[in-house]
């Protein structure tokens, strides 16, 4: 068996506008996702965890698996995701790719 991962980012429910902040779904409801992932999927989670990581104005995830995260500007907020570890199979296993954006298959 090899060790994986996954995260899930809380979606963008409203967007800020002027006087109100952005509205993001709560983070029981990405655990829920998770939950329903990891059901569906028929997997085994060995550890969950919460990252904080900066969100673009497009409202994606940064990457933290490029080695550095982004240091907060007027462009970013911080987000809290959930990061998923689960057991996979090793001829399954494809790691993550090293770019500066999570790749649409890794956040949910």
């Amino acid at each position: 068996m090899a060790l994986a991962f996954r995260d899930f980012s809380p979606r963008l429910m409203a967007p800020a506008r002027r006087g109100s902040p952005a509205q993001w779904e709560p983070v029981v409801s990405v655990v829920q996702r998770a939950n329903q992932w990891l059901e569906s999927e028929g997997l085994r989670a060995v550890n969950v965890e919460t990252l904080l990581l900066p969100m673009g104005k497009t409202a994606q995830p940064l990457s933290s698996t490029a080695g550095s995260v982004e240091r907060w500007d007027e462009d970013h907020i911080w987000v809290q995701v959930v990061r998923v570890w689960h057991e996979a199979n090793v001829s399954q296993y494809a790691p993550p790719p090293l770019s500066g954006n999570f790749s649409s298959g890794q956040v949910l």
